[in-house]
Parts: C-alpha cells; sequence; structure tokens
C-alpha cells in the first residue's frame, strides 16, 4: 500500500497522470522551455524567407518571359534621329523574318521610362533623348541579332540592337542568388529549431527521470517514452509555428498594401500567387513534424545511453 502511494505521488510530482488501460500520459511540464513561442519564431523567420524565395523565382520567370521575346533598336540623338532614318529602320524591321511589329516609342513615353531614375522633373524635357523602337519577335522567331544590327546601321548611322540577353542574365543571376540566399536562411533556422528542441527535450528528461525510472520498472518499452516526448513536442511545435506563420502572412499583407509606395523598377513585384498561402501553410506541417521527430531522436538516444 505504502509503495503504491509513493508511486502515485511520484508520477504526479513528475507530471505523470495514468491514462485508459495500463498507458501513462505525459502532462506537459509547467517549468518547461517555451518551446512554442521558439518554434513561432523560427516559423515565422522561415515563412518570410521560403515567401523571398517563392518571390524571386516568380520574377525570374517573369523577366525571363517578359523580356526574352523582345528586341529594343535605339537611335542615338547625337545622329539626329531623324524622321528619314525612323522610317529606314522600321522598314528594315518590318521585312525582318520573325519580327511581329516594331513600334516607335514617343519622346514621352521615353522620358517615362527616364522616371525611375531621374524623376519626374523638368529636366527630361530638355534632355537629347534617343529614339527607341519596341520589337516584339515571333514566338519561334531566331534572329541573329549583330547581322540585323549592321542592316539597321546602314539604314540610320548609329542605330544598335538591344536583344536584352546579357540584362536577362544578369537578372536571372540575381534572382537564382537570392533564392539560394533565402533558402540557406531557411535551412539554418530548421537547424536552429531542432537544437531548441533538442535541448528542451533533454531538460524535461532530466526533469522527468524519476517518472521515467518508474515506468520502465512496471514494464514501459523506450519507445512509448519517446512517443509520449514526441507529441507533446509535435502539439507544441504545431501550435507554435501556427502562430508564426500567421504572423508571418500578416507581414507579408502588409509590405504588399506598402508596395505602391515603394515603387521601383529594381523592386520585384509582390503580389500574392494563388496557392502562395497554401504552400506557407506547409511550414505550419514542417515544423511540427521536426519537432516531434526531433523530441523522438533525442529520447530514444538518452535512454540508450543509460542502458
Amino acid at each position: 500500500m505504502a509503495s503504491r502511494l509513493r508511486s502515485r505521488s511520484l508520477l504526479r510530482q513528475a507530471g505523470l497522470t495514468a491514462g485508459p488501460g495500463p498507458a501513462l500520459r505525459l502532462r506537459e511540464a509547467r517549468n518547461k522551455l517555451r518551446l512554442d513561442w521558439i518554434v513561432a519564431t523560427m516559423a515565422f523567420l522561415a515563412a518570410l524567407a521560403f515567401a523571398g524565395a517563392l518571390t524571386m523565382s516568380d520574377q525570374a520567370v517573369h523577366w525571363r518571359t517578359s523580356l526574352s521575346g523582345s528586341l529594343t533598336v535605339e537611335i542615338p540623338a547625337e545622329y539626329g534621329a531623324s524622321a528619314a532614318d525612323l522610317s529606314a529602320v522600321l522598314t528594315t524591321l518590318r521585312a525582318t523574318p520573325g519580327v511581329q511589329r516594331a513600334d516607335p516609342l514617343t519622346h514621352d513615353q521615353v522620358g517615362r521610362l527616364l522616371v525611375p531614375w531621374l524623376g519626374a522633373s523638368a529636366l527630361i524635357e530638355t534632355l537629347p533623348v534617343p529614339q527607341l523602337i519596341d520589337v516584339t519577335l515571333s514566338p519561334d522567331a531566331v534572329i541573329d541579332a549583330p547581322a540585323l544590327a549592321r542592316r539597321l546601321a546602314e539604314a540610320a548611322p548609329g542605330a544598335t540592337v538591344d536583344d536584352h540577353g546579357r540584362w536577362v542574365g544578369h537578372l536571372l543571376r540575381l534572382a537564382t542568388l537570392a533564392s539560394l540566399c533565402a533558402l540557406v536562411v531557411v535551412g539554418i533556422v530548421a537547424l536552429s529549431a531542432v537544437v531548441a528542441v533538442t535541448i528542451t527535450t533533454r531538460a524535461g528528461l532530466a526533469l522527468h527521470h524519476e517518472a521515467i525510472d518508474l515506468l520502465h520498472l512496471i514494464g514501459a518499452e523506450d519507445r512509448y517514452i519517446a512517443g509520449e516526448f514526441a507529441r507533446e513536442a509535435l502539439l507544441l511545435g504545431l501550435r507554435g509555428s501556427l502562430l508564426g506563420v500567421a504572423l508571418a502572412i500578416g507581414a507579408l499583407y502588409i509590405l504588399i498594401a506598402l508596395a505602391p509606395t515603394l515603387e521601383s523598377v529594381l523592386i520585384p513585384t509582390l503580389a500574392p500567387r494563388p496557392g502562395s498561402v497554401a504552400t506557407l501553410a506547409l511550414v505550419t506541417v514542417v515544423a511540427g513534424g521536426l519537432c516531434g521527430v526531433t523530441a523522438w531522436a533525442t529520447v530514444m538516444n538518452e535512454l540508450r545511453k543509460q542502458m
């Protein structure tokens, strides 16, 4: 009788309570490290970094599709860019196989292109801006840009062709580097979460060592004990990551609302794509599963050491 009372006393002190049948359930320790808040912080950072990687990936696709099927022809202002030169260049372009459309830009359109760099000032009206021609290519067109540039130079002295290849290449490399950096951040955050769960689980093992010894005495297997810790870590991880991802989504929508005031040709387009919120919600599932698996592995490893 005294032994049974002592066993019950040990269970209450360790935070254990009897469940249905012979099972025992591990309660949440009152002095545990705030694992849910730690996971919430990690999930917030991971969701923001992951959203950044998705944004740069989408922007790279936009840059590739919007610039790869077009050319820009320039007649420098220093050569006069007369109406006769413009007409000769347009005739040459429209006679070139693969050119779908060739539209000259007006002075006002060129001025609007310079606004992000020079601002909306009267200075643009006094600048000798070149004559630009926007050329749209057919979807399956293959243009020899150097040969076209030579023909255009014969039609109008100083005319040049920009196929955006180098510009697109620089942008794609920038987008790829930014995406990789964001994914590295996600990996570092995940590793930090694993370390936090490991430390918290070891603290729980130290706190409940008497109850764990008692469980071993009454026949409980290491898998059962590890399962109790893993279940608690899973629930705490899901709760914390849900809060962190929700805050990250809110922060992203605030940033999207402020994006018009930050408009620039150098800033990626911020817009929620279809399914982006659902994709970020996967962070919650991954974070919870990571917490559960880490707690399981930590407990099994520590209990094997004690054998």
